[in-house]
């Protein structure tokens, strides 16, 4: 049998491995730290207060950060796999991906919601004032399953592996180590703390990004930083004196129209951009764990709505003027979680410009309610740094003109930080190789952005997997030569 080892059970991992469970005499193990899918309960949702859980669910599990997102499918750009492939083939892998993500939709009885990019009247005067203001407006299509939606597509995914007989999952397990050389996963597990594998694909997330940092510095992997991505989580009401909200008529018509504002190269703020914009949704949080810290983000579900939207204002940072980038995003979440007693903290944008920080007596009198019952006002500018106030600052009263109402008057919640653990970047070749093989894979390593693109660079690292062990295993070639057909694309 060849031995495939998978570290990881997020959208790369599974899709990695339910690739290779084709391939012949494969014996893949896989391993997660968090639980299936089916049983990943966040208890905030439950009893509305973060219980700092050890494994956070949100983060952690079976279909990793894809279960805890919006359900978002579209091919964004972010990442090596893009660079490295170029449009049209890239475009092929999303469109393939894609086509896997509605197989198993139907195999789980679920319809989503597609959205074009219809240039609407309102979309094109929206697009005009963008471009006035100096933003840029990005269009993608985009497919929708919600949050709810995504977990039972990946129940489906999760159970067609479980099914395949050559495939053991391990979940609840941490992967200690990893020797490079030799090609074993050391675990916690005491059914298998140990074993050796053919080749081994490294995928471990946003929330093992810091983990594989310091597993490629005890290996010597050498490693770089692209910009680092942090911001707010903005939530706005819906409905504004009974009519709709700035943003409601746009997801109408596209549902996601993304905004880039740019700055000079040799800023410190690069560029500022909305991110995941989650109509009728909610603020949810994420638990990195003990001396990283707890982040905001947000969520939505296909079929119950919030009255409320929320979007990510996320800043890049020029990572070649940051001392440590490794130490980077936790520096900032840590300080907000001292101000806040160990929680995200929240505050108005008009407190923000202001330069004072908000109250419980504030935010009970604003214009709407935050979908989030638990919270904690506080002061951004005691945490960033003063250029990226002023980005943020400048980045929401320019999509206040785009998009008319959008700041609420000054009364628009920023929930955060929100955090983005997608820079560190190893060094890798085409195979996605970072020493004979081991290969890497998803947003953790910066090979993709997003739940779709992490999806795809799995299916692209399980083919390059068997192309790579049919180097040594001849058996392969026959497979390898129809996989190299079938995926003609990614070899032209």
């Amino acid at each position: 049998m060849i031995k495939i080892g998978i570290v990881g059970g997020g959208p790369s991992g599974i899709n990695a491995a339910l690739m290779l469970r084709q391939m012949p005499d494969a014996e893949i193990d896989l391993f997660e730290l968090g639980d299936y899918v089916e049983n990943r309960i966040c208890p905030r949702e439950i009893v509305g207060i973060c219980k700092k859980c050890p494994t956070c669910s949100v983060l952690n599990g079976i279909a990793g950060g894809g279960a805890g997102s919006d359900g978002k499918f579209l091919a964004s750009r972010g990442g090596v796999l893009y660079k490295m492939l170029g449009d049209d083939a890239y475009n092929a892998l999303m469109n393939y991906t894609e086509r896997v993500y509605r197989t198993y939709a139907d195999l789980a009885f679920l319809t989503p919601k597609t959205y074009g990019t219809a240039l609407t009247p309102y979309i094109l005067d929206a697009k005009k004032r963008a471009e006035e203001n100096g933003l840029c407006m990005e269009l993608h299509p985009i497919t929708h399953y919600g949050s709810n939606g995504a977990r039972k597509l990946y129940y489906a995914m999760e159970q067609k592996l479980k099914n395949s007989p050559n495939v053991t999952i391990h979940i609840k397990t941490k992967v200690i180590d990893v020797d490079f050389k030799r090609r074993i996963v050391h675990t916690d597990n005491p059914s298998i703390l140990r074993k050796k594998f053919d080749t081994i694909i490294i995928a471990p997330g946003r929330g093992g990004s810091d983990w594989f940092y310091k597993l490629c510095k005890r290996k010597q992997i050498p490693t770089q930083y692209g910009n680092l991505v942090i911001g707010v989580r903005a939530e706005l009401p819906d409905l504004v004196d009974g009519n709709p909200g700035p943003l409601v008529k746009a997801n109408e018509d596209v549902y996601e129209p993304k905004l880039r504002m740019r700055f000079p190269k040799d800023s410190f703020v690069t560029a500022a951009k909305t991110f995941c914009q989650c109509p009728g949704g909610k603020i949810s949080y994420e638990n990195y764990g003990e001396g990283y810290g707890i982040a905001a983000n947000g969520h939505s579900l296909s079929d119950m709505k919030s009255p409320n939207t929320n979007v990510s204002l996320l800043l890049d940072i020029n990572s070649q003027m940051v001392k440590n980038p490794e130490n980077f995003l936790w520096k900032y979440l840590k300080k907000a979680n001292d101000q806040s007693g160990g929680f995200p903290i929240v505050q108005t944008l008009r407190s923000l410009a202001y330069g004072i920080p908000s109250t419980y007596e504030e935010i009970r009198h604003l214009s709407f309610k935050s979908t989030e019952s638990v919270y904690y006002p506080g002061d951004f500018s005691e945490i960033f740094e003063p250029e990226m106030i002023s980005a943020l600052i400048t980045f929401a009263y320019a999509i206040e003109n785009v998009f008319p109402g959008f700041t609420c008057n000054g009364d628009i919640l920023f929930h955060g930080p929100e955090i983005k653990p997608v820079s560190v970047t190893p060094v890798m070749d085409e195979y996605m190789q970072i020493y004979p093989g081991i290969h890497v894979a998803g947003d953790g390593v910066n090979t993709s952005h997003g739940l779709g693109p992490a999806s795809g660079v799995g299916i692209y690292v399980a083919i390059m997997a068997a192309i790579s062990l049919s180097k040594v295993y001849p058996q392969l070639i026959p497979y390898c030569d129809s996989l190299k057909r079938s995926f003609s694309f990614l070899f032209k």
